[in-house]
């Protein structure tokens, strides 16, 4: 397995997991400022054909390479791997062409996970160009694939969209774990404040948070917030600090996360339709994990989460964007 080391606190979470499956061969690539020469190069080349793609908009690699430094870091590993495989799947867009390149060269049978519909995403540089980059390389690359996998039925129907031809097989995977990960919940006393619970991987600014957080200062008496997640403290200062009933957590390795999940009573899923289209067709982990710890769940009404409750009318309800 090959991937990426973010060089932050993630690569703890990362080890841990890596621990678990001692029977897998791992391989790490930089993605930060180490190797300097390796960053400094894979970084030029981004900036330089992201200038000359104008001029060569049909070259796959010049669209993979503009698109993200890390699919030429993964090409340039690819290129001295000697091992043969099965079936090789890609998990992001930038392994997308790497991966989808060394598959063609070894004659190996090559799948595409689409965990997110990365066209739709909110993109911040070069945006007009960089989201015709995305859509062709999903375009020209995916129906050679030997199956696409989606995240949710709404990424599905995207990417089909795109593709606007048929592809050989393709299926929805939700993002659900092994049950036995979770633990029964707890009978908590009826006295006890109402827990709620959301995490992710940062406690900060447009997850939703800041229209919670107004809606339950209200009711302070009457619950607790349970925030797991790395904490930016600029959104900490200003909409947490010196309030009692929300308490932070820090990170949890998944196994851990999964069985604290059973002393809380609600579950939290407050995805925002307006922060862009992947954001609306997206069902994440936490609403999986929720609904497999049993709790009840509390989604705003994107797209993807109206599709959950309605298949899973047990799990939850809707409520709005706002406050």
């Amino acid at each position: 397995m090959i991937s990426f080391q973010l060089h932050n606190w993630s690569d703890l979470m990362s080890i841990e997991v890596e621990k678990k499956m001692p029977g897998v061969i791992f391989k790490h690539i930089s993605a930060g400022r180490t190797p300097f020469f390796t960053w400094f190069i894979s970084s030029a080349l981004e900036k330089a054909l992201q200038v000359i793609y104008r001029f060569v908009k049909d070259n796959l690699l010049v669209n993979a390479y503009a698109s993200s430094k890390r699919s030429f870091l993964l090409n340039r590993l690819l290129k001295n791997e000697k091992s043969r495989y099965d079936l090789i799947v890609a998990h992001n867009l930038a392994a997308l062409y790497p991966a989808s390149r060394f598959a063609r060269k070894t004659k190996t049978l090559f799948a595409f996970d689409v965990e997110d519909y990365h066209p739709g995403e909110m993109i911040h540089v070069d945006i007009k160009n960089e989201v015709r980059r995305r859509e062709m390389l999903l375009a020209s690359i995916l129906p050679n694939a030997n199956y696409v996998s989606y995240a949710s039925p709404l990424i599905g129907d995207h990417t089909l969209q795109l593709l606007q031809q048929t592809i050989k097989r393709h299926f929805f995977i939700p993002n659900c774990f092994s049950q036995l990960e979770f633990h029964e919940p707890a009978v908590l006393p009826d006295e006890q404040p109402l827990k709620l619970v959301w995490f992710s991987q940062h406690i900060s600014f447009g997850r939703g948070l800041e229209e919670l957080i107004e809606a339950t200062d209200a009711i302070t008496d009457a619950i607790e917030l349970h925030l797991i997640g790395q904490s930016n403290p600029d959104f900490v200062s200003g909409f947490i600090a010196d309030k009692d009933y929300i308490l932070l957590h820090p990170p949890m390795p998944q196994a851990d996360l999964h069985k604290s999940l059973a002393f809380f009573d609600v579950g939290l899923s407050l995805d925002m339709s307006r922060v862009d289209l992947n954001r609306d067709s997206a069902l994440t982990n936490k609403i999986y994990a929720y609904a497999q710890a049993g709790l009840y769940v509390l989604a705003t009404n994107t797209k993807a989460h109206k599709w959950f409750i309605e298949n899973y009318a047990w799990g939850g309800v809707l409520t709005g964007q706002t406050s």
